[in-house]
């Protein structure tokens, strides 16, 4: 089964890990897990900043890698804070404060 997965292009699979390393921070996030939860947040940013450079290698006349690096960021960030003010995770790793100049 690994041989299919590994033959997807490389934006299905950033995409899918996008999405299960959001779940792992979450969880980490909701059941107070520190140390899972930095771990789960870097790799989510690092996972970012692939999905940045793929993106970037689609059409990188029209948004540079720093642009991309940028977006990216900045949905990871707004994301979290999204979650944070839902009050899922009871601000335990972000704040209203922190969050209000993403939501402005």
């Amino acid at each position: 089964m690994k041989l299919f997965i590994n033959l997807r292009p490389p934006g299905i699979i950033l995409h899918k890990e996008h999405i299960c390393i959001a779940a792992d921070l979450l969880v980490a996030a909701k059941t107070g897990d520190t140390k899972g939860f930095t771990t789960a947040n870097e790799l989510w940013h690092q996972n970012g900043n692939d999905i940045a450079a793929f993106l970037n290698t689609a059409n990188p006349e029209h948004f540079g890698l720093n642009d991309w690096q940028q977006m990216m960021k900045s949905h990871l960030d707004l994301t979290l804070c999204l979650y944070t003010l839902l009050k899922i995770n009871k601000g335990t790793f972000a704040s209203k404060d922190n969050c209000s100049d993403l939501l402005d």
